[in-house]
């Protein structure tokens, strides 16, 4: 059996510059929010999303993928709060479903997009879920019930005001391709959770709520490195399978959730 590949250790990409996308002619950029899974395809998944884009969709041409992924949980509210024994990222969320304000994490993301200044944003991946479904399977004493309640509330919240920067003139415009939650060959603690298929049926309601939200297919085979982290392998299947959503979209796919 061949051995999983891990990544190198993170490095953020360099800046992409004023001039880049006229010296590369890109035919544009696509935004990525997220954790753990969103990270890794940002920073080690584009070449791959760029060869197999070419190869399915050569007309389409070249696009840099950029993104914020330094958030870890999507809400934070009375009902239930970022894991307490979290480190960095992980401890920051990106919606306060109580307060109805913006989490640390989307202010980062937020003051990213800002600092791009205008592009010509062609979509908006968001992979944001897997800490909430972690912890419950880790055994948190919060209810699903809790869980799902913030995390309602929070992603139309957080998906609006990332449209709302990336789209101005016309928000719902701007492509979202969503990767659901999916049993990415889970560890024997992940199997535990019990409520994991409801938070994924969860994950498609508000996808098919969402005007041109659009689900990303399964990722069931993606390798995993560990329960929240892929191999390089799995980088690439997952980059590859985000190349063939965003194809579909922009060859005229309409808002679906599957």
């Amino acid at each position: 059996m061949m051995m999983a590949t891990n990544p190198a250790p993170e490095r953020p990409p360099a800046p992409l510059r004023p001039a880049d996308s006229e010296a590369r002619r890109l035919s544009g950029m696509i935004f990525v929010a997220g954790q753990s899974l969103a990270s890794r395809f940002r920073l080690y998944g584009r070449e791959a999303f760029a060869e197999h884009l070419q190869a399915i969709a050569p007309d389409l041409g070249d696009y840099h993928v950029t993104g914020s992924t330094a958030g870890g949980s999507v809400a934070s509210s009375n009902n239930y709060f970022p894991n307490p024994k979290a480190e960095g990222a992980a401890r920051r969320w990106w919606w306060n479903a109580d307060t109805g304000t913006e989490g640390p994490a989307l202010v980062e993301a937020l003051e990213a997009i800002e600092a791009l200044g205008a592009r010509n944003w062609s979509a908006l991946v968001f992979d944001l879920g897997q800490h909430e479904a972690i912890w419950k399977a880790l055994g948190s004493e919060r209810s699903f019930q809790d869980i799902a309640l913030s995390y309602a509330i929070a992603v139309p919240n957080v998906l609006r005001r990332l449209r709302e920067a990336l789209s101005p003139a016309d928000p719902e415009a701007l492509p979202i391709l969503f990767v659901p939650l999916g049993p990415q060959k889970p560890s024997g603690r992940m199997r535990r959770a019990h409520e994991f298929g409801p938070f994924r049926a969860m994950q498609y309601e508000i996808i098919a709520a969402t005007p041109n939200c659009h689900a990303v297919g399964s990722v069931i085979d993606m390798d995993m490195q560990d329960m929240l982290h892929p191999s390089q392998e799995g980088v690439e299947y997952y980059a590859r399978k985000v190349a063939e959503k965003f194809a579909w979209v922009l060859k005229g796919g309409m808002n679906r959730a599957s």
